[in-house]
């Protein structure tokens, strides 16, 4: 009998749930800092802007970040843990490797920090779904 080979499907949920709001684009996605480091890494600060209401796609990293929120709120829906809201004044980390996605569930949009150190030129993430979302964040 031929053997068949069977492809996973990336994973949709978290948990084993969809999150909650709608997915879309950032309203805005701004690079602050963009550090060359000596060791071939390069260290970016960039600012997102999320609408009231909506979500990132599911998505992992490949090296961790941090996201600090500036105004109004964000929570995390992380693979393997309880949903974590982070409100003005609050940040999370990003770990790397896990399924996760960042919900705008307040009645503001939000406005936050990403910071991550991956490799020049690397992607940030890797969009699970909603792959047109992949070039989310834009190196200037």
């Amino acid at each position: 009998m031929p053997s068949v080979l069977l492809y996973a499907q990336p994973s949709m949920t978290v948990n084993a749930q969809t999150p909650p709001g709608k997915i879309a684009r950032a309203l805005a996605s701004e690079t602050l800092i963009k550090v060359e480091r000596p060791n071939g890494m390069e260290v970016l600060v960039v600012r997102t802007v999320r609408q009231a209401g909506t979500r990132t796609p599911v998505h992992r990293h490949n090296h961790s970040g941090v996201t600090c929120v500036l105004e109004g709120e964000m929570t995390l829906y992380l693979e393997g843990s309880a949903p974590q809201l982070a409100q003005a004044g609050d940040c999370y980390n990003m770990p790397a490797g896990l399924s996760m996605a960042g919900v705008n569930q307040g009645t503001a949009d939000a406005v936050m920090h990403d910071i991550f150190t991956v490799p020049k030129g690397a992607d940030v993430w890797t969009v699970l779904e909603v792959e047109s979302l992949q070039n989310q964040f834009h190196r200037h």
